[in-house]
């Protein structure tokens, strides 16, 4: 049998990120060596007629796609016009998009073959005896036997980016709305052993980070234990994430987390609501009394990164439900806090009860909840305008300590983003990002409504705008008073520094940015120091007592 040339074409949300699943079928092709295998990368943002040609000029005999929710117009779109220029070619797709979707893409042109389920065990069969089956039932893998997705030589292609890695496959729990909750998705681990071997390969990789895709990391408490210990042992430079169900937290869990190093464990904890009215409708554990101190501890140690989410568009939450979760969620603090929208997914229990509910939905991904018999439209989209406020003003991270500040002078998290979004409304499109806008509207906001405290809002939005400054300057809405006093300043510190041998060069230095209090509250927050925001990435933070160097 001649060999033949098999294309991996991933379209990826973003540039940054990796496509795992076409990563195995590489892994497994390659083990094999029949034929030239060759993964080619792009995103949803490509112009068609760029991808197309990259396509055709090399003349794949097989090509293959995983599709999701959030590539699949794409790839409609893509696969037509393929067949077009290279008609000879056979086209295989897979991924849940099309698993639990199957009779929709049937009919789409130029399709030869829809895989169910996951493709390893059957690729390299599908590829060597090509049949007249269209659509193709895998059977479930057992996943010890699935290979390690990434190659030595894959590295250099890793660089900068979502690197993706799973322990285990298939889910305990059975949220309705979740695919992993499936009677095919049943739970699945790899030995530990063979996941911390797998796991140094990550080590000195200069990714972005290492996102475990386990949809509930810590279902088995010893497994996440053990390898929460084995990472905080070898203290890799590249975080890793985690999905993690906070129901299953104990004592022991909370020992461990808080000995990790500052920045490697990030935690994404799964919430969705606070009423477990609602978490009994979508079979979910993990009532909010219950895991309010859990939740509420985790989000308090600060050598981690917390990330917590909620649904808007659950069964019969109104909007009060949903304003009281956020208020309960966000009031303690995360560092990323989401509220997402309720999508009905193809093959879900919450698809087959939706009329129940009253639900309607887009027909088309993301399949994202429209409106309910609790929740209007309107309703809906007004929440879509509060989660655009959270991304800028407290995920972005841009105003950290402003945001911190802000938030508690008013009665809930809520009542803020009310007040701040009809303020904003008639003045900033939601969809800006531009760091000076927002400062200058936080501004506004504040000499209109807390008039006593402007001095020291101009102070919090000058140290939230130091970390991205790479010189000493301040946006004109911030600007300094005194900027003699800073030139000064700046003199005697670069002085002091070298006497007293604190390493920084000139170069370095000249790019970094001194912050020096002017109001008296945020002098008292800083105990009366001054802060050198030092150029880099990461910024480092040098904090200058002003009675020991002045």
């Amino acid at each position: 049998m001649s060999k033949h040339n098999i294309g991996l074409i991933a379209i990826n949300a973003r540039y940054t990120h990796v496509n795992l699943a076409l990563c195995y079928i590489n892994r497994i092709l390659s083990m094999e060596n029949k034929h030239n295998v060759r993964l080619l990368e792009f995103t949803i943002h490509d112009p068609l007629l760029t991808v197309l040609s990259s396509i055709e000029q090399v003349r794949f005999n097989t090509i293959i796609f995983s599709v999701y929710i959030w590539n699949c117009e794409f790839i409609k779109k893509l696969v037509p016009e393929i067949k077009k220029v290279l008609p000879n070619t056979r086209i295989i797709c897979g991924g849940p998009e099309v698993s639990y979707n199957a009779t929709a893409w049937e009919d789409i042109p130029g399709i030869d073959v829809i895989v169910k389920g996951n493709a390893e065990p059957v690729i390299a069969s599908i590829i060597d005896h090509p049949g007249n089956q269209k659509v193709i039932h895998a059977p479930a893998a057992e996943f010890s036997t699935v290979p390690f997705p990434y190659a030595t030589d894959d590295k250099k292609f890793l660089v900068g980016r979502t690197v993706y890695y799973e322990a285990s496959r298939g889910c305990a729990c059975s949220c309705s709305y979740c695919v992993s909750a499936l009677d095919d998705q049943k739970l699945s681990h790899k030995s530990v052993d063979t996941v911390k071997q797998e796991l140094e390969f990550f080590f000195g990789l200069d990714a972005k980070i290492i996102k475990f895709v386990d949809r509930t990391f810590n279902i088995k408490k010893e497994f996440a234990r053990e390898i929460w210990q084995f990472l905080i042992d070898k203290r890799p430079s590249v975080p890793f994430h985690f999905e993690i169900h906070p129901l299953l937290l104990e004592e022991e869990d909370f020992k461990i987390l808080e000995q990790a190093p500052e920045n490697l464990f990030h935690l994404e904890i799964g919430i969705q609501t606070i009423h477990s009215a609602t978490l009994h409708k979508i079979n979910r554990k993990g009532e909010w009394n219950k895991i309010q101190a859990g939740v509420q501890r985790l989000c308090a140690m600060k050598n981690l990164h917390t990330h917590c989410d909620i649904l808007v568009g659950l069964p019969d939450e109104s909007s009060r439900d949903i304003i009281a979760s956020i208020n309960a969620v966000f009031s303690l603090l995360p560092d990323h806090f989401q509220p997402g929208f309720l999508k009905i997914l193809p093959g879900t229990d919450i698809n087959s009860e939706k009329d129940r509910y009253g639900i309607t939905h887009l027909d088309s991904p993301p399949y994202e909840v429209l409106s309910t018999r609790t929740l209007s439209f309107q309703d809906i989209q007004y929440f879509h305008k509060i989660e655009s406020l959270i991304n800028i003003l407290y995920n972005s991270g841009f105003f950290i300590h402003t945001m911190r500040w802000l938030i508690p002078t008013h009665e809930s998290p809520f009542i803020f983003l009310q007040d701040f979004l009809g303020f904003c409304l008639d003045k900033i499109d939601l969809s800006k990002k531009q760091w000076t806008s927002w400062a200058e509207i936080l501004l506004a906001y504040c000499k209109t409504f807390l008039a006593r405290e402007t001095e020291y809002c101009i102070d919090l939005l000058r140290y939230d705008w130091c970390p991205f400054a790479n010189a000493q300057h301040y946006p004109a809405c911030i600007a300094e008073n005194n900027k003699q006093q800073t030139l000064e300043f700046r003199a005697k510190v670069y002085e002091k520094l070298n006497q007293d041998r604190v390493s920084i060069s000139r170069q370095v230095f000249n790019r970094s940015i001194l912050y020096i209090p002017e109001s008296i509250k945020m002098k008292k927050t800083l105990s009366n120091n001054l802060v050198l925001f030092k150029a880099g990435v990461p910024k480092q933070k040098l904090f200058i007592s002003l009675s020991h160097y002045f």
